[in-house]
């Protein structure tokens, strides 16, 4: 019987007692502050060694114990979604923690803590309040604001999310801090830390072009802190 519980077959000499899951990983632990509620920051995965697909199915839940201060901050569905559930202030607090538990179908589960790093950004409210908020630059100008309570952030129907500052500086929400100007036909140079500098628009991102040595790259998605791109050139992930 005890067998049975826990996922195995007494009668088969193949059958396995089943294991735990041994691993909970996020794919991103930093998040910009003044994002709206509901922001997406990360998706949270399992691994386990009876499971070496990773095909099996997981619960994930918050759970209470040491590192669990903040859980109310987010929320997290059962595919492992994590998005805030409040309005997340560096000021306040320059981090965040967190308690997870997953459990497989088995009910066999693991707990494990995270820090969820709160990033800084321009405080526009320190404006003399005669002076009109910055305007949004002439490649983004079709932008509409997220919401009263996220008043610099802005949302592009092909750009994605980002915040506004009074200079040609902006923090996206995939790509982090970029430089940008407009080339006067409505798409833009953007200049990128590690990237340098690029050239989209509005019909041609997540197509990026990279000036230093002629190359497109594909925008994939942001993982750990950073943007990764397909390199059409090489055929590899940069």
């Amino acid at each position: 019987a005890s067998e049975l519980a826990y996922g195995s077959d007494p009668r088969d000499p193949d059958s396995l007692v089943n294991s735990s899951p041994d691993g909970i990983t996020l794919n991103n632990l930093r998040v910009a502050e003044g994002r709206p509620v509901g922001d997406l920051v990360a998706t949270v995965r399992a691994s386990d060694p009876d499971d070496a697909n990773g095909t099996g199915a997981y619960e994930f839940d918050f759970v209470d114990g040491n590192g669990s201060a903040d859980n109310g901050s987010f929320t997290l569905d059962q595919n492992g979604t994590l998005r805030t559930a409040t309005v997340l202030d560096f000021e306040s607090n320059a981090s965040r923690s967190i308690r997870l538990r997953v459990t497989d179908e088995h009910n066999a589960s693991l707990e494990k803590s995270f820090v969820i790093e709160v990033i800084n950004l321009p405080e526009q409210n320190a404006l003399p309040v005669e002076q009109p908020p910055p305007a949004l630059p002439d490649w983004l100008a079709a932008a509409q604001p997220i919401g009263e309570h996220s008043p610099e952030w802005f949302t592009s129907s092909w750009f994605g999310s980002f915040f506004r500052t009074s200079t040609p500086w902006l923090y996206h929400s995939d790509l982090g801090w970029i430089y940008g100007l407009g080339d006067g036909s409505g798409n833009a140079w953007i200049w990128h830390e590690d990237q340098g500098w690029f050239w989209t628009g509005q019909t041609l991102y997540h197509y990026l072009y990279r000036s230093s040595d002629g190359v497109w790259l594909y925008f994939l998605a942001r993982q750990n802190g950073r943007p990764y791109f397909y390199n059409s050139a090489t055929g590899s992930v940069e």
